[in-house]
Parts: structure tokens; sequence; C-alpha cells
């Protein structure tokens, strides 16, 4: 990890990006990585902060909360193949460019579900960056979620994350989501390190290390979460 460069989300903070910031703060970094300072307050994520090799993301503890809205189910209109890069939704709904979503029905879920990003809204269609994985139902209670990981790293090497609390929505009693909306969603990962993190009131599981090796995650806590901790 290159500790020696840094970058602060103080100097990026916008309430209308996805991250408010943060992903702008990871982004200005060099190939090399570094250290992604996001000071006390609260950050409303619509879309996950990404973190590639190297990077060690730090807040100021109890203080820096991540934070993301009610959960919004919305079924799809119509069958999808997949492929799509298009989906009908049934009923209304404020999903907007830039947001994170969950797609599956019943039989596709886990490790079979979608998870992209909204590129555009066409009244009920809704237009993706990543194109569902596999074909979905309607049949089988196909839906749209305004769900996704808080933090996630796939396939990265030294990934650091250390005193910061995530927090689910207020009051959530629904269902569990799987394991892939994690609130700290770690997959295929090697020497990665979590911190002083606390995860509440997720809606699917709160820290998840999926594959990799040498994962530490220390001085953290998970509660009222519907999943594992």
């Amino acid at each position: 990890m290159s500790v020696g460069t840094s970058a602060t989300v103080a100097a990026r903070y916008n309430a209308e990006s996805p991250t408010c910031g943060i992903a702008e703060a990871v982004a200005s970094l060099p190939p090399t990585g570094g250290v992604v300072h996001v000071p006390a307050g609260e950050y409303s994520l619509r879309a996950t902060v990404h973190l590639p090799s190297g990077v060690r993301l730090a807040g100021d503890g109890v203080a820096t909360v991540l934070s993301i809205a009610p959960i919004q189910q919305v079924a799809l209109g119509g069958d999808v193949d997949g492929g799509a890069r298009v989906v009908e939704l049934a009923a209304g709904h404020a999903f907007r460019s830039g947001d994170a979503i969950g797609l599956r029905d019943e039989t596709n879920a886990g490790w079979w579900g979608t998870h992209t990003t909204v590129s555009r809204v066409e009244g009920s269609l809704v237009h993706v960056d990543d194109p569902v994985t596999r074909a979905l139902s309607t049949e089988a209670g196909a839906r749209a979620v305004n769900l996704f990981p808080a933090v996630q790293a796939n396939d990265a090497t030294d990934v650091e994350m250390a005193d910061l609390t995530i927090r689910g929505p207020d009051g959530y009693a629904g269902a569990w989501w799987d394991f892939t909306y994690s609130a700290v969603h770690l997959v295929g990962c090697r020497r990665t390190r979590v911190q002083n993190v606390t995860v509440s009131g997720w809606p699917s599981d709160g820290i998840s290390v999926q594959r990799g090796s040498d994962a530490q995650v220390t001085g953290c806590q998970a509660h009222g979460n519907s999943g594992h901790g």
C-alpha cells in the first residue's frame, strides 16, 4: 500500500454523487493505491464504494456513517433474457441514473443474481450498465431492489477499511437478502484488513468474506442485521 498517497472526501464531497464523493476520492489515487479519509459525517450511498488493490478506506470511527435509503422493491413488468441491458418495471419507482440495483427472482439469486448500475431511465424502462447475468421470470417473482454492498472489493490485494460505521435503513424488519448484498463484501481478495467497523440494521449479512486468503476482521461489531455477522 502506498501510504504516502492520500485523499480526503472532504475536498470532493457531493451530495448528488451516488457515493457522496467517496468513489471520486478513491479514483483520484494513483494505481499504486493510498489512503482515503472519510471525515465525520453521514454519507447517504446510492451505490457501492469499490476498493481496488492497495487502498485503505479510513473514517473517524462512530462519527463516520455510511447509510442507505429505505428498501424499495419493484416487480419487473416482463420476463428478461440473460444478457439484457434494459428491464421494464411494473410499477412506479424512484430509481435514477447512478443507482446501484439488484435484479433477481426466486430461482436466480446469490451468485446467480445480477448487481448492476442504472445508466438511464425512460419511464418504466431502466437501462443498466452491466447486463442481466441470467434470465429472470415474472412467474418466479422477478424484481429490482435498491440494495447493494456499501463497500466491496473483488480480486484485490492489500485492501483495508477501518474506523467506519455502516447503517442499514432505519427500522428495517424485512426479509434477509442473500449474501451478495452484504454491507462489507470481500470476494477473492488477498491480505484484507477490516478493523473497528460497525455494521447495524443491514438487510443482509454484516461483513462477508468469500474465498481469498489472509483476511483479518478485528475489533468489529455486527448487530441487528438480517443475516450473519
